[in-house]
């Protein structure tokens, strides 16, 4: 018997359901959480980080694309795909947010310098800075008790299932991440899908985890403070252009 074998690189972009929108240059949330977690930003992902992605993003497009199916839906998907649009979605990706941070602190909100006369590098000569977002998407089948829709978050991760959902593992999404979502929506509930690739690390039996939850306008008001400030701190620090983040 002859056997060849060769390991697949595969480049994470092209599984994103975002893989022909181009993001807008400029300081991203992501950025700011690095910034506070004291990660040092990569332009590129390693290559460690592209396959973990690569399984993150698979994760995302079967939810996009079965969330909205009921069980006889759903088989006739998998085995004709004559459903593969949805005509009535009940979760709808809102598309990349913006949202302010402040007055700029280079030009101190002028936007240009007179002498010699040129636009700033670091608001791009808006005078503000300026945050981007991208949730994954909005149920408008779900209202919460506040009356609003639901945030939807989709997310794979190696971490193990019995790690507490607002414990340090995952402050990433539950501190920051969610929270700035939900206030550039205007929402105050996310229902959280989990894909946990090696489940609780007893038997490493995939496990898959949703998690709703709910935060007051007070508790979404103080984290985008605090996310505003750090940003703030990065343009003084000259870590932020107009051209990237």
């Amino acid at each position: 018997m002859q056997v060849t074998e060769e390991i697949i690189e595969l480049n994470a972009n092209f599984f994103s359901a975002e893989r022909e929108v181009k993001r807008t240059k400029g300081i991203h949330l992501s950025h700011v959480i690095d910034y506070i977690e004291g990660k040092q930003r990569q332009v590129e992902l390693s290559k460690a980080g592209n396959n973990f992605a690569v399984g993150g993003y698979l994760w995302e497009r079967a939810l996009d694309k079965i969330i909205h199916l009921t069980p006889s839906e759903l088989w006739e998907y998998v085995f004709t795909q004559t459903l593969f649009e949805i005509d009535k979605p009940d979760v709808f990706r809102p598309g990349e947010q913006c949202m302010d941070a402040g007055e700029c602190p280079a030009c101190a909100g002028k936007g240009v310098y007179v002498d010699p006369v040129r636009v700033c590098g670091t608001c791009g000569g808006c005078g503000r800075i300026r945050i981007y977002l991208t949730p994954d998407g909005i149920s408008i089948s779900d209202i919460d008790k506040h009356g609003k829709s639901f945030l939807e978050e989709w997310k794979a991760t190696s971490k193990s299932s019995k790690n507490e959902i607002t414990g340090p593992k995952f402050s990433r999404w539950i501190q920051w991440q969610i929270p700035a979502y939900l206030k550039a929506l205007n929402l105050q509930t996310c229902r959280l899908r989990i894909y946990h690739s090696r489940g609780a690390y007893t038997t490493n039996e995939p496990i898959w985890r949703q998690v709703i939850l709910t935060y007051s306008q007070q508790e979404l008001d103080e984290t985008w403070d605090v996310i505003a400030k750090h940003a703030l701190i990065m343009c003084r620090e000259g870590l932020v252009t107009s051209e990237k983040g």
